[in-house]
């Protein structure tokens, strides 16, 4: 009997320091530009869901869900011109509304590391590795003429990506963290500080099947190492081929909450 008090004990302390944790961060960026007659601006948003095993004050291990979200969006200003008289032919066509749109998601394994600093303020180092995929769309509203029924009429062309984008990434991104109570602490990651490295692979559907190269589909594989700001090779295999659009940083800080149980 004495021995089995001995080993309730001794679960019960493992049990007391190694705690359950959940919690959720976040990075936002929204930049704009514009010029006479057109404005674009740009949105990128990095949700990211934790469930994590507190094994001491120091070692948290468990693991993530990640998504990204991406949007690049321009609008025209269109003042319509008289059409010509009647017999003349006309050619007119202008783009109104252009967007491109992207989302990758991601799940994978974590471990962070605490170095208190205070009773309430902390550093920690988060190593996480991640498997993924990613697709993305095009849209275009456009005003053209039509010369057989001499109106002007607005048409939308919107086209799915036909890319097969996986990858994998590990990543080690550094932090502060305070502490409100046992249960509830604030994260701040600094995304400018990380480490990572994207493997990517990009298979590409052929437009066009002649009968002279009705091959298998294209390939493509990328791997980058990065140091601060991740630029999103995702992204930009993603988007390729609609518009190009010229998307750099992402969530140079991301925010996050936990609640340890």
């Amino acid at each position: 009997m004495k021995k089995i008090l001995i080993l309730l004990l001794l679960a019960a302390s493992v049990t007391a320091q190694a705690q359950f944790t959940v919690g959720i961060n976040t990075g936002f960026d929204r930049f704009g530009r514009g010029e006479t007659g057109s404005k674009t601006y740009t949105l990128v948003a990095t949700p990211n869901l934790l469930l994590g095993y507190r094994i001491n004050n120091h070692l948290t291990v468990g693991l993530t869900g990640s998504l990204l979200y991406f949007g690049d969006i321009t609008s025209n200003d269109i003042t319509l011109p008289e059409p010509p008289a009647d017999n003349l032919w006309f050619n007119y066509e202008r783009t109104k509304r252009h967007a491109e749109k992207g989302i990758s998601w991601s799940a994978g394994a974590y471990a962070r590391y605490d170095l208190p600093l205070t009773d309430h303020l902390a550093l920690f180092a988060n190593l996480s590795v991640s498997f993924g995929k990613a697709k993305s769309s095009y849209t275009r509203d456009y005003i053209f003429y039509n010369t057989n029924t001499r109106n002007y009429e607005t048409r939308t062309y919107t086209r799915d990506n036909d890319r097969d984008i996986t990858y994998s990434e590990v990543t080690l991104v550094p932090g502060v963290s305070y502490r409100f109570n046992p249960h509830l602490s604030a994260d701040l990651y600094l995304n400018l500080l990380q480490i990572a490295y994207t493997h990517t692979t990009l298979i590409e559907s052929p437009q066009a099947e002649p009968a002279d190269k009705a091959s298998s589909d294209d390939k493509v594989t990328l791997s980058s190492f990065t140091f601060g700001n991740n630029i999103s090779n995702i992204i930009n295999l993603s988007m390729g081929g609609y518009g190009g659009s010229n998307v750099s940083n992402i969530s140079t800080f991301r925010i996050g909450i936990n609640y340890t149980f």
